[in-house]
Formats: structure tokens, sequence, C-alpha cells
């Protein structure tokens, strides 16, 4: 299958921001020069597949990155500089680095905005003694290197047995949760789009029919929840997170589900990558059992 120059490039510097860049990968992006449609199709791509921020953190940095104009190398003019000329370069045109280096910024504020979020969600919960898990959204980014570059959307909590409790405190503080159906229920909370579960049918994917493999995935993720969750510590908050062998089967689900509906998109694989090197000590064998099944 051929690729064009962008797509290659793109490809690159991802394997370099999921960590698996090989020496080669490396040399081969200090040497990679487009001309202005390439950069712009190259950011295109990024963000389509919600990979803007990352992509651009692995980009070669220069001194011309983000320099005043009378500071531009010599190798060439403003007109260069700001893509006017049909020529190739090793860097973006001035003015699409810093739409994207601005894009990135919303990228790491929306990451911050969601942890601001989930801690005063999460605080409603305190005095009830309930420990709600995330799934997804820091479940998965804390695995990156820098999790403020993740693609990052809707939250999804479990409540488990304390769904029906958890509705009412949220009812009583005032915040409408409108139920889809009796294991899914979804709010919204400072602006962002809010999911719960007691259950894990993915209802989140409505253009389905629920199916007997459905009934065994959610099974099998909660035996596996019962063997124990994960805390993690971000900016002084502590959170509940599915432990890792959870985390690999609900995410292979979550794809596949995402496929049939949406299609793939390349965030979704950096999110298995980031699962895989982060695995540990899972069990194997038991994972590709429940897999098979």
């Amino acid at each position: 299958m051929y690729l064009s120059v962008h797509h290659s490039y793109l490809l690159s510097l991802l394997r370099e921001s999921a960590g698996i860049a090989s020496n080669r990968d490396s040399v081969k992006r200090k040497e990679v020069k487009m001309d202005r449609e390439g950069w712009q199709n190259l950011y295109s791509v990024s963000a389509k597949h919600g990979v803007l921020a990352l992509a651009l953190d692995a980009l070669p940095k220069a001194e011309s990155f983000a320099q005043l104009e009378l500071n531009f190398p010599k190798e060439g003019s403003l007109s260069l500089k700001y893509g006017l000329l049909d020529t190739e370069t090793y860097y973006p045109p001035f003015d699409l680095l810093t739409k994207w280096e601005i894009e990135t910024n919303e990228s790491k504020d929306n990451y911050q905005r969601q942890i601001e979020i989930l801690k005063e969600l999460l605080q409603l919960f305190v005095e009830s003694e309930i420990k709600p898990v995330i799934l997804n959204s820091i479940a998965i980014g804390h695995l990156y290197p820098d999790p403020s570059l993740r693609h990052y959307s809707d939250l999804d909590i479990y409540f488990g047995v304390n769904y029906s409790k958890a509705v009412k405190i949220l009812d009583k503080k005032g915040i409408t949760v409108e139920e889809i159906d009796e294991s899914y229920s979804k709010f919204i909370f400072r602006g962002l789009k809010i999911r719960i579960h007691n259950e894990f049918h993915f209802s989140q994917f409505t253009g389905r029919v629920k199916s007997k493999t459905d009934r065994k995935v959610n099974k099998q993720l909660k035996t596996l929840l019962t063997e124990g969750c994960e805390s993690i510590e971000i900016q002084g908050a502590e959170f509940t997170i599915p432990n890792r062998e959870f985390n690999l089967l609900y995410y292979i689900r979550y794809m596949t589900l995402h496929f049939t509906e949406y299609g793939l998109y390349l965030r979704h694989l950096l999110d298995l990558i980031a699962i895989l090197n982060n695995a540990g000590n899972i069990n194997h064998q038991r994972l590709i059992k429940n897999l098979k099944k």
C-alpha cells in the first residue's frame, strides 16, 4: 500500500510519541521536507484523527519555532516563512505552525478542565463514601508520557451497585440526570457530557442491537473489576481507575464497537499502544480466553 509523504511522516511522528520509534525513524524525520500543501495535509489528517498535539510535540524542534520575524533562519525569506513560495521546507509555514500551537494549547487546557471537573464531581460523593471508577479518559491518559497531549472528550464513570444511589445524590445537588436505559444515564456538568454506568453494555453506541456477546463481555469485565482497582494521583487528587487487565479487555471491546459505528482513528491505536506498553503482569492466557469468547 502506497502512503503519501505526509501520511508516512505522521506515522513516524506518532511512533516517536508512543515510544516505539526506531533510530531509522529519527533520521528520516530530520530529512523530511514538504511544501505548504504537504504541511497542511499533515495538519488536517492529524486533526481528523485526534492526534494534533501529539504530532506537533514529536516534530523535530528548531530555533525557527515561534521566533520573531527578524530572527527567522537564513535558509529563507519572510515569503518562505509564511509558505508563500512554492518550495519545500523542513518546518511548517509560520501561520500554520502558530495555528497548530494554539490548538495544542487548547487541547492541554481541555485536559486541565477534565481534571478540575472530575475533582469537583467526585467531591459530591465523598460523604456517601462512594468511589466512582473512571473509565477511559484519564484511566488511559495517565499512561501517556504527557497526558495533556492526548485527545479527551466525554467522561464515562462506573458506579456499579451504587448507581441508583449516585443518581439520587446528583438529583439532590440539582443536576438533571437523563436515564437512557436501566444501565446507563447521562448529564451535563460544567459544560461537559458525563455518562454513568452500572453495567458494561457500552450503551453509548446506539446504532446496534445488544447481543449475547454484550452479556458475556459485561460478565467478564465485572469479574475482572472484583480483583481490584488502581488509584492514581493527579495534581494532588486521587482517582480510582480499573486494573490493567480490565483496561485492555474494555478498550478492545470499545474499539470494536467504535469501528462498527463510527470507524477507528489513530488516537484509538495510540491508546491501545499505551495500554499494552503498561500492561505489566496481566494474565495473558485468561485475556486470550476471554477474547475468544
